[in-house]
């Protein structure tokens, strides 16, 4: 494994707030592609969502 390689791995498991599009529609703040709401992982890249520290409402 290379130390990039590392280094990303460690920064996903820094969790971070979920972008809110609307409705109950959120996107992942590392991949932008749609997450379930309330899940602990983006299921596409594995990045760690927090959901209590309140989604950033972007567009």
């Amino acid at each position: 494994m290379k130390m990039w390689e590392l280094t990303d791995a460690i920064n996903r498991q820094k969790a971070k707030n979920p972008v809110y599009l609307k409705g109950l529609i959120y996107t992942c703040p590392e991949c932008r592609r749609v997450v379930v709401y309330e899940k602990g992982y983006c299921p596409h890249c594995g990045q760690k969502l927090d959901w209590k520290g309140g989604a950033k409402h972007e567009v």
